[in-house]
């Protein structure tokens, strides 16, 4: 090699160096491949390169070139410095593709020291704990399955809205004709009455119809057209069941193909009306109803077939048949006619009231005044009958449902000619219909209502139910001369079932019980029993439209993995915003601008000024152009973006994969000051004062979102070294940034735009369960975080821990977390979060716990933590139930003792009691004692071959 090619190898190696240091990684790996080739006999250019490799994320071609670079330094003594940089940057290379084994080959070739020491513990724990939890996907399932989302409530179950209050509106549009996929597949959370599906139904039947053939039909015979996924999905098992019933008595409907003959003798359509409006109905309905209850029973439980048309996996059905059992007998036991109807009467006037208040409220700060629904034409007597009460009449001419003297009331009511008569009318039809009518079992939720406090009794049932037909008219569908709202309500269901009988044939409906983020999960993952066959959205997308019929039947049975369009209504106002939208939606839309998630704001939105607001509130970002190098997402333009009260519109969110270039994403250090902002926005929400206000902001997110966040983060392409170093720092107890814990609420945009000075932040009271959720996610994490604080699987238990007292204040708010504390004399009105915010108050003796589950009837919590927490913590420490919205207490304090272990999560010797503490169970040990409890764990740490202790530390 001549001396000018040497030094043209280092001039352009130097040239790389400049580019290196400016964070121009492309430009500088071009030079240092310049350089190597111009040098080939040199390490340097191939060392640089490795470098800029590794900031590159191309971890695997990072590792080529420092193998390159080894070979060529050779094994001289003069080159060991040089050497070990190799080393070192090759073994975090394989942690960053989580090539363990080879990344353990490297590792063995560094140099005695820290560094080297540091990674061998992480190599350790890492083989450990493959070897305890070789499955990863199962591990994954068992997480989606088991680990709660959020923190839990203490009245731990949601309430039942049977009426919705949506205006009915279709997730379809004509223009998803025009994908290419066979199928359109569409996705309800939230389903609730099922409205917007039965519009979804009109509006493809409708589109179909009007296009002249443009639109290519599957007939019941044969032809090509669209096939049609919907996957319904609802918190409540109640609602699901009330529309599965529905279901069954549209497909009647349909089945009798205008024959309205036979319609009209089994009930059909009154039995519709008053199942899905009225608290009450006539005994002759009421019987009608059952009889769908007791088909829907026998098709769940397996005795009869359920129609083609519906999917109700088998995980879901427990809890269906549980409730529509309930409504054969318990419901209308528990909740006669006469409870029923007063709960109408008077939640319907409580109703009204709460409307004109908030409407005051919102007028003061918007303008206008008092809010007024108009009465639907054809309904104003009978409206006012139904208000004083609670009997909804059926005024169609075609049926004969009352006795002759109820019939004689609501005349008489009608004509009466002063209070004094109308009272005695509807006295009158009051006691007719406590004897002689039914309870609308479908409205009644057994498990809402025994979860509610005593001193709220009452079921809700004082919605405005002629509002409907305002919004039917609203809609385009109302009949020419009404006599009442029941002709309003026949032909919308008349109309339905039409819709229906013609979709039917191609048409799959899958109905789905849980929480929304749940369901959206474990169908991405294709952990749902049902879902082995689920297509994928690479395959799927490319899929030709035209179908045979018959392939029809095979393509139904064929379960999406990817969705065009997916409805959440207000569901994000309780799940944490759109971060979940966006971490559990978007990502199984179609791209594309006929494919979308849709949601509105209707629990706060005074709260927030904009759309902006609402997602700085819950993602602390904002700009389109972060939420786009985030999220892969943009918002479709608002019709009015500057109408008040902008979240109470449906914002339509389109999902863009992009590129995973570097220079098209978010910067490290602005991905580093979000990701610690939004952690410290989670751990430690803003102290509220008004915690059972209306508009209360829920912050209900535990610190799981993270590992999903992480999981997301690395699939859009932030580099693996980027994602472990942020993590390991935020385990490490405490990070350097310019981030802040939140003080405005919602989060104000000035806070989050202002500049701040880089401080540490404190975050020892979460690194227990950080460390603890690391450990079990790390399986399924594509990267290897080298955090050297984390526990062995194994180390891992479950606990119980059962409370003298639980307050029921304030407790439907998902906001409650578990502390274990050493400090003395905190009262229950003591706000703990400047403890937790500050580090001079010495909060490493804080340990908060976000992922745990309650049991309202016992008492009981039930979490999982690495064991040598509470080794070290028996002594002295307290545990307690602690809210993260006032951040005071909300149960009796217990002492650490008193805490059971249950055994390890995962790997160990199984459970035979997963939690559930009997009443006294506590009292009966001394928490001063090893007993068997820490026999237990000593034993098992044993068998399973855990670290060495010391009896002593048990």
């Amino acid at each position: 090699m001549t001396m000018e090619t040497a030094e043209t190898s280092e001039s352009v190696r130097k040239q790389g160096n400049e580019k290196y240091k400016a964070k121009k990684f492309d430009a500088a790996v071009l030079l240092y491949q310049k350089a190597a080739e111009l040098a080939p006999d040199q390490a340097a250019p191939l060392s640089n390169l490795s470098s800029a490799l590794f900031e590159l994320a191309d971890y695997a071609a990072c590792d080529e070139a420092c193998n390159s670079a080894l070979a060529l330094l050779g094994e001289a003594s003069e080159h060991e410095l040089a050497r070990q940089k190799l080393y070192s940057r090759l073994a975090r290379a394989r942690f960053a593709m989580k090539k363990i084994d080879e990344a353990g080959q490297a590792v063995s070739l560094m140099a005695e020291g820290s560094e080297r020491s540091d990674l061998e513990m992480v190599l350790k724990n890492q083989i450990a704990n493959r070897a305890i939890a070789p499955d990863a996907k199962a591990l994954h399932t068992r997480l989606i399955l088991e680990h709660p989302r959020y923190k839990p409530m203490i009245r731990t179950v949601p309430e039942y809205y049977s009426v919705g209050h949506d205006m009915p509106e279709s997730l379809y549009t004509s223009d998803l004709q025009n994908t290419g996929r066979k199928k359109i597949s569409l996705m309800f959370g939230g389903i609730g009455d099922a409205r917007n599906l039965h519009c979804t139904l009109l509006s493809i039947v409708g589109d179909e119809v009007s296009s002249g053939g443009k639109i290519q039909r599957l007939s019941k015979v044969s032809g090509i057209g669209k096939l049609y996924h919907f996957t319904l999905v609802d918190i409540k098992p109640a609602a699901i069941a009330r529309d599965l019933v529905i279901f069954l008595l549209l497909n009647e409907i349909a089945d009798y193909e205008g024959d309205m003959e036979s319609v009209i003798k089994h009930k059909l359509l009154p039995c519709l009306y008053y199942t899905y409006l009225a608290p009450v109905m006539p005994r002759g309905v009421f019987d009608v109803l059952q009889k769908r209850i007791k088909t829907m029973v026998e098709m769940l439980e397996g005795s009869r077939d359920l129609p083609n048309f519906l999917e109700v996996p088998m995980m879901y059905r427990p809890q269906i048949i549980r409730i529509l059992k309930q409504w054969q007998s318990e419901a209308s036991e528990e909740y006669p006619p006469a409870r029923m109807r007063s709960c109408a009467v008077i939640g319907r006037r409580r109703a009204e009231m709460q409307l004109q208040v908030h409407g005051i409220q919102y007028g003061l700060q918007y303008g206008g005044g008092p809010i007024s629904s108009p009465v639907p034409r054809g309904c104003a007597k009978e409206k006012k009958f139904y208000e004083a009460t609670g009997l909804l009449p059926l005024t169609s001419a075609k049926y004969k449902l009352y006795r002759p003297e109820l019939r004689a009331c609501i005349e008489g009511y009608d004509a009466a000619a002063g209070p004094r008569s109308m009272s005695e009318a509807a006295a009158k039809a009051i006691k007719i219909g406590n004897e002689t009518w039914a309870t609308n079992v479908t409205m009644v939720d057994l498990d809402w209502q025994r979860n509610k406090p005593v001193e709220e009794p009452m079921l809700d049932c004082g919605d405005d139910i002629f509002f409907f037909a305002n919004m039917l008219v609203y809609s385009s569908i109302a009949p020419p001369r009404p006599g009442g709202l029941y002709d309003y309500v026949e032909m919308w269901f008349t109309l339905v079932a039409s819709a229906f009988g013609e979709l039917k044939h191609r048409l799959k409906i899958e109905a789905c019980v849980g929480d929304i983020t749940a369901v959206l999960e474990q169908v991405r993952y294709g952990v749902v029993g049902h879902r082995e066959m689920a297509e994928k959205p690479d395959t799927a997308a490319t899929s030709q439209h035209s179908v045979t019929a018959g392939s029809a039947s095979k393509d139904l049975s064929e379960y999406p993995q990817a969705y065009d369009r997916i409805h959440l209504s207000n569901i994000p106002d309780y799940i944490g915003g759109t971060l979940s939208s966006f971490l559990y939606a978007s990502p199984i839309t179609y791209p594309g601008k006929s494919s979308y998630i849709t949601s509105t704001c209707l629990r706060n939105p005074p709260r927030f000024k904009s759309i902006a607001s609402f997602d700085n509130e819950y993602i602390t970002l904002s700009a389109p152009s972060d939420l786009a190098k985030v999220f892969q997402v943009s918002m479709e333009p608002l019709e009015d973006p500057n109408e008040g009260m902008a979240t109470c519109s449906y914002t339509i969110w389109h999902h863009h994969p992009s590129s995973k270039n570097l220079q098209d994403l978010m910067s490290r250090e602005k991905l580093e000051t979000w990701l610690f902002r939004l952690f410290l926005k989670i751990a430690l929400p803003v102290e509220k004062l008004l915690i059972q206000d209306n508009a209360l902001i829920y912050s209900p997110l535990n610190l799981t979102i993270f590992f999903r966040l992480l999981l997301h983060l690395h699939n859009v392409g932030y580099p693996s070294h980027w994602l472990s170093g942020i993590w390991t720092e935020i385990l490490s107890g405490k990070i350097t940034t310019s981030a802040r814990p939140p003080k405005t609420e919602p989060l104000s945009l000035k806070e989050v735009k202002t500049p701040m000075p880089v401080t540490d932040q404190s975050t020892k009271p979460f690194v227990a369960e950080l460390s603890t959720l690391t450990t079990l996610w790390q399986p399924i994490l594509p990267f290897t975080l080298p955090a050297t604080n984390l526990p062995l699987l194994h180390e891992i238990h479950k606990y119980t821990i059962r409370f003298n007292s639980v307050s029921d204040h304030a407790s439907n708010i998902p906001t409650f977390i578990l502390l274990i504390h050493s400090i003395q004399n905190l009262s229950p009105g003591t706000s703990i979060r400047k403890h937790l915010v500050d580090d001079a108050a010495n909060n490493s003796n804080f340990h908060v716990i976000t992922t745990w589950t309650y049991n309202r009837q016992t008492r009981t919590a039930k979490f999982c933590l690495r064991n040598d927490v509470l080794f070290k913590s028996r002594r002295g420490m307290k545990i307690a139930i602690w809210r993260s919205d006032d951040w005071t207490r909300q149960s009796s304090e217990q002492d650490v003792g008193k805490i059971r272990d249950r055994g390890v999560w995962v790997g160990g010797i199984p459970d035979d009691d997963d939690g559930d503490e009997s009443e006294g169970s506590d009292e009966d040990e001394d928490e001063d004692s090893p007993g068997r409890d820490i026999l237990h764990r000593f034993m098992e740490d044993v068998m399973m071959g855990g670290r060495s202790r010391d009896w002593e530390d048990y």
